[in-house]
């Protein structure tokens, strides 16, 4: 994995955001006027499953926000070490990122991966931001500085890797963001998940009506909303 302190205040707080696959750092924009009692730091890229933990050496409170494939890898790390988020928060995503019932069907990871160009991404950035309005302003905004072979590779080792953390999850998740339009990570497959497991048998689920990617993922101050 890649990580970034995207933001960083001299702060004992630290907002740990996992993005989704096929992202970077540009996925969040901090504006120049912007001030926060958190830091930001950014995970993306899970072609190597290795996460650097010292970056959380110097915090005394980690909250966790995952987005999408972001999700099952924040699961797959803190179910790997023992260490205790402040709060964990999964968006558009579930620990089991390809399963026909509580992830992404099979057959439609498969169809994104034997089929990625430049034509088909675009047609899954359309999928995954419900319009083209927003597509066209997440791609104006958030398109990550990558290739096409570096978005397949990573893809490629999700889908041999997917389900390592299955039988040994336990991250106590907090809160769980679903949107009814998701394109990606279909909404029901979520619910299915998050009602299913009795080990996140408290968590609070909200469900609002947007896309798989909405404008507040790639905002600091609505992120750091969220963990309030």
């Amino acid at each position: 994995m890649k990580s970034k302190i995207i933001y960083k205040g001299n702060n004992r707080h630290l907002l740990l955001f996992f993005s989704g696959w096929g992202t970077d750092e540009n996925i969040i924009t901090i504006p120049g006027s912007f001030k926060a009692d958190t830091d930001i730091c950014v995970v993306w890229d899970y072609t190597d499953p290795a996460f650097d933990i010292s970056i959380l050496s110097e915090y005394e409170k980690i909250y966790l926000i995952a987005w999408s494939m972001g999700v099952w890898n924040a699961d797959m790390v803190f179910s790997a070490i023992d260490f205790r988020l402040k709060k964990s928060i999964a968006i558009n995503g579930t620990p089991k990122p390809i399963d026909d019932r509580e992830g992404i069907p099979e057959l439609i990871f498969n169809g994104t991966l034997e089929t990625l160009n430049e034509d088909n991404l675009i047609r899954f950035y359309r999928r995954m931001c419900g319009s083209a309005k927003a597509m066209n302003e997440f791609i104006a905004a958030h398109k990550p500085d990558r290739d096409i072979e570096s978005l397949k590779t990573e893809l490629s080792e999700i889908g041999k890797r997917y389900d390592e953390v299955i039988s040994h999850s336990n991250l106590s998740w907090n809160k769980c963001i679903i949107g009814e339009n998701d394109k990606i990570f279909p909404a029901e497959n979520q619910r299915r998940y998050w009602d299913g497991h009795s080990r996140i048998s408290n968590i609070e689920i909200t469900v609002n009506d947007g896309a798989h990617y909405a404008e507040f993922i790639s905002s600091p101050e609505k992120l750091i909303e969220l963990i309030k």
